[in-house]
């Protein structure tokens, strides 16, 4: 009789299957430029930290990692102007409210739209991911009706489409993609609803006991929102962040791994273990 337990494996997209951060960051540095040539009489010449600064800080209000970017644009034109940060946000939306059709907006509009198309490129897959897809795929088959491969991407669904053409075409590696705005926990939720309907079909169980795997290079977007819904965490640091240091208990992540060559063999384990749900 097949086992009625298995793994639902929840794998993030960007920055930990591929380089987002290099098109991210190509881009946004293009906008610099572009921004002191557009205004070379500016007081404050702008770094790329402070852009990394605003960008964070309007991913956090807005809820979305990718929001209307001309606010993002007025924004840094407020603070080549030599406004602080927090006023030159306000500005901005000021400035999009009442002035829509103003100089200033109708450049951010432009230079907007050549960004967002910038953002467009498909970025290379990270060092050793399409190899350990394959053997995460070899898994699958070998514990067959145990393991279930699901892809939650956040950010544009056209960003996001052609990479996955791009880098997959029509071969099959996950059972179940999901590309959402926000990640959440109901989401998480429904993630695991779906890969235990996929275990249940390939196993032929119909009480299918399963233990919820979630992968990914943020702490705040993927372990907090795992350890929130009871999942395995497990944290890939990526070049967008870097290596963060979790501050409390619910930013810890179960399981900490340098690249994504190390997955296959950390899930084989847990696969390997009656239950497949301890480390």
């Amino acid at each position: 009789m097949p086992s009625c337990t298995g793994l639902i494996l929840v794998i993030d997209g960007d920055n930990t299957l591929w380089d987002t951060n290099k098109v991210f960051e190509n881009a946004q540095r293009w906008l610099l430029e572009s921004l002191h040539k557009a205004k070379p009489s500016a007081s404050t010449l702008l770094s790329f930290e402070q852009l990394r600064e605003v960008d964070d800080r309007l991913i956090q209000d807005s809820g979305r990692q990718e929001y209307d970017f001309r606010l993002f644009v007025l924004a840094l034109m407020f603070l080549q102007k030599g406004i602080t940060e927090p006023d030159a946000l306000s500005a901005a939306m000021s400035e999009m409210q009442e002035y829509p059709n103003g100089e200033d907006a109708k450049l951010a509009t432009k230079i907007s739209q050549a960004f967002r198309l910038k953002l467009q490129e498909i970025p290379p897959l990270l060092p050793s991911v399409s190899r350990n897809l394959e053997e995460l795929l070899r898994l699958k088959a070998h514990y067959k009706g145990r393991l279930a491969l699901i892809l939650l991407s956040e950010g544009d669904e056209a960003r996001i489409r052609p990479i996955l053409e791009c880098h997959f075409g029509k071969r099959k590696v996950f059972d179940v993609l999901q590309i959402v705005e926000r990640k959440s926990e109901d989401i998480l939720r429904d993630a695991q609803i779906q890969g235990s309907k996929v275990l249940e079909g390939e196993s032929g169980c119909s009480q299918m006991q399963s233990q919820l795997v979630v992968v990914g290079d943020s702490i705040e977007n993927d372990i907090v929102l795992g350890n929130s819904v009871g999942a395995i965490t497990i944290y890939i640091p990526g070049g967008y962040k870097g290596v963060e240091t979790p501050a409390s208990d619910k930013k810890r992540p179960r399981k900490v791994l340098k690249n994504f060559r190390q997955l296959p063999k950390l899930i084989e384990s847990i696969l390997a273990t009656t239950g497949g749900t301890n480390l």
